[in-house]
């Protein structure tokens, strides 16, 4: 999965302890994808003059 590589690339090159994605609250295939990779819900916000919903998740697993 391209994601996970990804995460492994930020974790590995970064020293990256905590990861986090910001995604439309609408896509529900995204937030099932990040859900299985891990990632845990942090916060929600709503964008100014689009009214549209965003969900941040935050990943610990890191070093």
């Amino acid at each position: 999965m391209v994601t996970g590589l990804g995460m492994a690339y930020g974790i590995a090159h970064y020293n990256a302890a905590r990861l986090r994605v910001t995604i439309a609250a609408f896509n529900q295939r995204a937030l099932r994808v990040w859900h299985r990779l891990g990632f845990q819900p942090m916060d929600r916000f709503v964008t100014t003059g689009a009214d549209e919903l965003f969900v941040i998740r935050v990943f610990d697993g890191g070093r």
